[in-house]
């Protein structure tokens, strides 16, 4: 399912959100984050083409790691500076997103 907020203004206009893919994933691509849960190295598998840009988002909605540019199928992905805790792992191409859940131990 694809979704997208639309925000009011007081004069009336309608500004969109980016578009996100809940309850499954895009056409075009797909993503695993392996293992689970993790303490030093996740592999991220994009099974897609093109290049995509990789996020680890904490619970509070922080960027808390970042790469642009990722090649599809096995990105390794260094969580070992990251406390242990649950995180989203955000993959994104264009306006398309896939978000996989990462936990992290210690």
């Amino acid at each position: 399912y694809e979704y997208r907020v639309g925000m009011v203004s007081r004069d009336g206009s309608i500004a969109w959100s980016r578009s996100v893919v809940l309850g499954g994933e895009p056409d075009g691509f797909s993503v695993e984050v392996h293992p689970q849960p993790a303490d030093g190295e996740v592999m991220v598998d994009i099974r897609g083409s093109g290049q995509y840009a990789v996020e680890v988002v904490d619970l509070l909605g922080r960027v808390v790691a970042a790469s642009a540019a990722v090649q599809p199928f096995g990105y390794r992905l260094d969580v070992s500076g990251l406390p242990a805790g649950v995180y989203t792992v955000v993959v994104r191409q264009g306006e398309m997103l896939v978000r996989q859940p990462l936990t992290i131990v210690r």
